[in-house]
């Protein structure tokens, strides 16, 4: 008898905690499919399927994105005090016409957005006349060259936007375009000297390797960096700048169409075709190939070096470093 009472107890036991556990399954099922509660930084790859999505269903998925970058940037501005600059970048560039500030920053499409510039001022008539290096035989309005109350005004009314790329691969991007597929020569004359003597090299010596080159970046205080490979937060002090738009590099064709709408450009239709520098540097094996050649150690050392990058715009090590460091 006493066994019979001990048996239904604990059946009643187990079909209460099922009945719980089932209760639980539930709750997180519907706060997974529930849409009145966003994740806090969606993911920043776009992954909208243009082709069975309206127009202004697509516009609705966009912005939510943007929101969300801008959102995680202030989030992180908050976390982490110490990036505030104290002084705005006067190097950013300004359009009257369209009320538009761009902050470049290079191997992020920042010579198509020169193109842009060239045709929102009329200079040009179509953004794919502009051949490869054309950009920069022309100067543009920059900031630097308003008066301060000038300056706040702009800042405070005008559309102001940056493009982003993943940290790692807009290094080796820089790294293939400066010193290995076609060194500019002025750049082969001023700045690849300075690398070898930091490093003790021989002036002979023909090429600087990728190692040597992030030997190079860990020996070197980051302020003093070249454009190409400083930090985007020092180039755009994003957190004192409050951008409206923080574009991305690997979803360059949706944001950019984004920009060009928002500030009503009727001259372009569509963001420039032509990719100068095109590097391929975002490839997986590419990626693999290069950060192979270095140690876990000089792996950590980048990630210190881009470490607030990787925080202020939700970046990640890429999967084919990060699986090659752990082995």
């Amino acid at each position: 008898m006493r066994h019979s009472f001990v048996g239904r107890k604990a059946m009643k036991l187990i079909c209460i905690t099922s009945i719980l556990l089932l209760l639980i399954i539930l709750y997180r099922g519907s706060k997974v499919g529930s849409s009145s509660s966003p994740e806090p930084y969606p993911r920043t790859r776009l992954t909208i399927n243009e082709s069975n999505v309206s127009p202004s269903n697509i516009k609705k998925g966009v912005e939510r994105i943007i929101s969300g970058r801008r959102h995680r940037l202030e989030t992180e501005c908050k976390k982490h005090p110490e990036i505030l600059h104290s002084a705005i970048r006067a190097g950013l560039m300004v359009n009257d016409e369209y009320k538009v500030i761009y902050c470049p920053v290079a191997k992020t499409g920042a010579s198509n957005w020169r193109r842009v510039f060239l045709v929102l001022r009329h200079t040009f008539e179509n953004v794919n006349d502009i051949g490869p290096g054309m950009v920069y035989q022309y100067k543009f309005q920059k900031l630097a060259s308003y008066k301060p109350e000038e300056r706040l005004f702009r800042l405070q009314n005008y559309t102001k936007f940056m493009f982003v790329r993943n940290p790692f691969s807009r290094l080796l991007s820089a790294f293939r375009d400066k010193f290995i597929e076609n060194p500019p020569e002025l750049f082969s004359r001023d700045h690849i000297p300075i690398i070898k003597k930091t490093l003790g090299l021989s002036p002979n010596q023909e090429k600087v390797t990728f190692p040597q080159f992030v030997q190079y970046l860990a020996e070197t205080p980051p302020h003093t960096y070249n454009r190409h490979w400083k930090t985007m937060d020092q180039l755009c002090q994003p957190c004192a700048v409050h951008y409206d738009v923080i574009g991305m590099f690997e979803t360059m064709k949706t944001d950019a169409e984004y920009v060009l709408t928002k500030i009503g450009s009727s001259r372009i239709k569509e963001f420039p075709s032509i990719i100068p520098h095109e590097t391929q540097s975002s490839v997986p094996d590419t990626m693999k190939h290069f950060f192979s050649q270095i140690t876990l150690k000089q792996i950590k050392e980048l990630y210190k070096i881009y470490e607030a990058d990787f925080a202020l715009f939700g970046y990640d090590i890429p999967e084919s470093i990060a699986r090659n460091g752990t082995q």
